[in-house]
């Protein structure tokens, strides 16, 4: 794995270590989650608390304001 570069939300970061030489360094990727491991995670995001209104967003894996009610900025510049 690059330096910097993070995993996506349904990654999973795998250390390995691997002979360089005489030494041993450490060496990061990253894999897709199995099903399991993305159905868990969702279910442990959906039940951390949120706002009212609110909606799950799969995408992001995370709670995020409905920017489709009425009143909200959309509607208010638009």
């Amino acid at each position: 794995l690059e330096p910097g570069v993070v995993p996506s939300v349904y990654q999973v970061l795998v250390e390995e270590y691997v002979w360089d030489g005489d030494a041993v360094r450490d060496n990061w990727h990253a894999r897709p989650m199995t099903e399991e491991e993305k159905t868990n995670k969702i279910a442990e995001a959906m039940a951390q608390p949120h706002p009212n209104g609110w909606v799950f967003d799969e995408e992001i894996c995370a709670w995020r304001p409905d920017l489709t009610a009425p009143g909200t900025a959309p509607d208010v510049i638009g």
